[in-house]
Order: C-alpha cells, then sequence, then structure tokens
C-alpha cells in the first residue's frame, strides 16, 4: 500500500472510532440527563407535597399577653410582650407531612447517590481506557 492509502485508511478508523465515543458520550448525556430531570422532579413533587399539606391547615399563633413589673416606678418602660404558645400533640396530618417527607427525601437522596456513583463508574472507565492506550 501506498502512503497514501494508508493516511485514508487510518482517517476513516480515526473518523469510526471518534463518532463511536460521541454516540457513547450522547447516550451516557441522556442518562444523565434523564436521572437528573427524575431526581429533580421527585424533589419538585416532596416539596410540593410538603407545601399541599403545611398550608392546608391554619396555624395557631398563640396568644399574646403584656406584663408589667410591679414596681414600675423604679424601671421606666418596663412593659415588656411575652408570646405564650400551645404546647400541643401533632396532629395526624403533622405525622403523615413527616412520614411522607422523610421518605420522599430517602428516596431522592438514593436516586442522587447512584446519578453520583454512574459519573465515578464512567470517571474510572475512562482513565483506565486511557492508561491502556
Amino acid at each position: 500500500m501506498s502512503d497514501q492509502n494508508q493516511l485514508l485508511e487510518r482517517s476513516k478508523q480515526y473518523e469510526r472510532e471518534i463518532s463511536e465515543q460521541v454516540r457513547e458520550f450522547t447516550g451516557k448525556a441522556e442518562d444523565w440527563g434523564k436521572t437528573a430531570l427524575m431526581v429533580a422532579g421527585g424533589a419538585f413533587v416532596a416539596y410540593q407535597l410538603v407545601k399541599l399539606f403545611s398550608g392546608s391547615r391554619s396555624k395557631s399563633k398563640g396568644k399574646v399577653y403584656r406584663e408589667t413589673d410591679e414596681d414600675e416606678t423604679e424601671i421606666k418602660n418596663a412593659e415588656r410582650i411575652i408570646i405564650r404558645r400551645d404546647n400541643s400533640s401533632p396532629g395526624l396530618f403533622d405525622l403523615i407531612k413527616v412520614e411522607m417527607s422523610g421518605l420522599l427525601l430517602a428516596i431522592a437522596k438514593e436516586k442522587i447517590l447512584e446519578f453520583l456513583s454512574q459519573i465515578e463508574a464512567s470517571r474510572i472507565n475512562a482513565s483506565e481506557e486511557e492508561n491502556t492506550k
């Protein structure tokens, strides 16, 4: 073979390898994008559910009392505001809200860790391929 034929053959080989790598990277990018969208969607749904449950009931503000010191002559402007809050136990919806939030956050955490492990595995594979060449 002449030098020109060898160069043309190498050029075709490089072109095939590059197009294969581009297809591989495109597939990986699509997978990462889908995973990221799933995680973001899960976090958004969790936020909306928490917002729905927490916004559905009116929160008690507590009672406001005014208290003054007994001897107001010694201390000027001794009037103070004290806020007392109800210490009642949480309701059923509060407990459900907490459990659903925890469950959705655990799912989001699992998806994020899976996504990060895929990225790490692809980096390891890429570095191994570079070392073998």
